[in-house]
């Protein structure tokens, strides 16, 4: 299960390891026999470094997961791995049964069959092409005897025509003879020129009409046998014999793309059966890791493409965190990130930002993002040594000595402790008997015994056996300086639009002076100007008297981040 991202303030994101670094402040004055009293107190500005950080918690999971499985359906011979084991690349982890009678050969032969069969296709999609210009052929040759026919039938219509046409002339002619003979008179000289004229016209239509009807008569007397009827006819069988021309040419393109589908129905069996042949029998580990699952034993059958076995490699690891929408705009792709794993709560991991989800997951109506963060390889920690080197720090950042000077008593009480301490405590979530075993540990000489944040040789290689779902507790920095100038918040007070320190100056006399500041955590604030390296400023702060805390000139002094003193 995910949660949701954890910051001091909307304001004021910090980093748990400083937050935690700073409760040293108090705690190092504290001894079960101290007495503690208000006083204002005196820090030498130092330099030093900050940072603002984004916590969340997830679980981890490997970065890099595969599931092996074969290319072919078929009987597993043997299973080399278990759940658990550790493997090496290249390692090979099952195999195939490849007898001569397995289901593995028989698929082979199936597909070299397919290969013969295809090569018949193409055989008779050939034969069906000239088959089909031989239909097209005999189809021209049906066609041109329909058309020679219908052309040799005698032109009776034409006749026909013929007499109509002449028939009509010669009543034109008698026609024009009659206005003639109407219209003018006898007496004059042209009538009788007019009259023969248009009685020849008359005559010529007459004979044109009589050659007309003679051959219609001929015509007739030749086609008794051939009737309209007849000619519609071989017309139709002209169209019917012109289609099938047509039909046969498709026909021939038809089976001719028959040929081309065979060949490549051919080239595909031929394919299917040279990558079967190349197809892995064995399963061979693709990298170095472990075996998180096997899912089959000798003599199972499986399918194609059915996970057999799966690896992962055991020294990437990530884990996915929810950031809230009021946070997540200050993180980007490839930002630092450490890794606190809940059951080591000693070591933190390097880790950066791998990915930042572009929707939203809303859960009873608050906005997540979820926030990928990957670790740096276990292996690169490991430098080839049983244990780790400063790659691992201790959960509290960069300052490890949060118990270094509490003395040799493992027992701590609440009342021990400043009342600003516990309640940094109570924030990270720390029970008291947590508070305990880390003392303990650290008295036993794990990480901030001396204050180094590293890990001796010693048992690491125990604690850095990272599992698949291990709680963890991610920490993304969002901005991060380093050797500045720090100031503890409780030394600023703001006026008039201003942020001001009170300076103990060398007579002892204070002086209100104006800073510029830059970030800060719930302890500590960035100094850009108005003070320097070793001044001095003025805080009221918890002390009390205590034979383990360092005192110089009479008063307590008090580490503070970057190597600085409160006294």
């Amino acid at each position: 299960m995910l949660f949701l991202s954890l910051k001091w303030s909307r304001v004021r994101p910090v980093v748990l390891a400083v937050a935690l670094a700073g409760v040293s402040l108090f705690v190092l004055s504290c001894t079960p026999r101290s007495n503690i009293t208000p006083q204002n107190q005196v820090v030498v500005i130092q330099r030093g470094d900050l940072s603002i950080d984004i916590t969340a918690t997830g679980n981890l999971a490997f970065s890099e997961k595969e599931g092996l499985s074969f290319e072919m359906a078929g009987k597993v011979a043997e299973v080399l791995v278990e759940e658990g084991d550790s493997i090496e690349e290249g390692q090979v982890l099952a195999r195939m049964d490849t007898s001569a009678d397995s289901d593995w050969q028989k698929q082979l032969d199936a597909l070299y069959d397919q290969i013969a069969v295809a090569k018949d296709k193409i055989t008779t999609a050939e034969r069906q092409v000239i088959a089909r210009e031989r239909d097209l052929l005999q189809a021209q040759i049906n066609l041109q005897t329909a058309q020679d026919n219908l052309e040799n039938t005698p032109p009776v219509q034409e006749a026909t025509d013929n007499v109509t046409r002449s028939e009509y002339d010669l009543k034109l002619a008698r026609a024009l003879l009659d206005d003639v003979k109407l219209f003018m008179d006898q007496s004059s000289p042209q009538y009788n020129t007019s009259i023969q004229w248009r009685q020849s016209q008359v005559d010529d239509a007459q004979t044109k009409l009589n050659e007309a009807r003679k051959i219609l008569a001929d015509v007739q007397a030749a086609n008794r046998s051939s009737t309209s009827t007849d000619i519609e006819i071989k017309r139709l069988q002209v169209e019917l014999t012109q289609g099938k021309v047509e039909d046969a040419q498709q026909a021939i393109e038809d089976a001719k793309q028959s040929v081309e589908d065979a060949k490549d129905a051919l080239e595909e069996a031929q394919n299917a059966w040279e990558e079967a042949k190349a197809y892995k029998t064995e399963l061979a580990a693709p990298f170095a890791g472990v075996i998180t699952r096997v899912n089959a034993s000798s003599g199972d059958q499986v399918t194609k493409g059915a996970v057999l076995v799966e690896v992962a490699d055991d020294t990437r690891f990530e884990a996915d965190v929810l950031v809230s929408e009021t946070d997540i705009y200050q993180l980007k792709t490839g930002g630092q990130a450490s890794v606190q794993i809940d059951a080591m709560s000693s070591a933190s991991l390097p880790a950066r930002v791998s990915r930042i989800s572009p929707t939203a997951t809303i859960q009873q109506g608050v906005v997540n993002y979820r926030v990928k963060v990957e670790m740096q390889p276990v292996a690169g920690m490991l430098s080839g040594q049983p244990g780790l080197t400063g790659n691992v720090s201790t959960p509290f950042g960069r300052q490890g000595n949060l118990f270094g000077r509490f003395g040799d008593s493992g027992n701590i009480t609440p009342g021990q402790l400043p009342e600003q301490a516990q309640e940094a405590l109570r924030e990270r979530g720390l029970t008291q008997e947590q508070i305990q075993e880390m003392m303990r540990n650290r008295m036993a000489g794990l990480p901030g015994a001396g204050g180094t944040g590293q890990m001796p040789a010693m048992g690491v290689a125990q604690q850095v056996q990272l599992r698949e779902g291990m709680t963890v507790t991610v920490t993304i920095t969002v901005e991060q300086k380093t050797n500045v100038l720090l100031v503890p918040n409780r030394a600023i007070t703001r006026q008039g639009g201003q942020n001001l320190v009170n300076m103990q100056k060398a007579d002892g006399t204070v002086e209100s002076r104006p800073i510029q500041i830059g970030i800060n955590d719930f302890q500590y604030t960035e100094v850009l100007e108005g003070l320097s390296e070793g001044e001095q400023v003025i805080v009221t702060q918890s002390t009390s008297t205590n034979s383990n805390s360092r005192t110089q000139g009479g008063q307590q002094r008090f580490m503070v981040p970057g190597g600085g003193m409160l006294r």
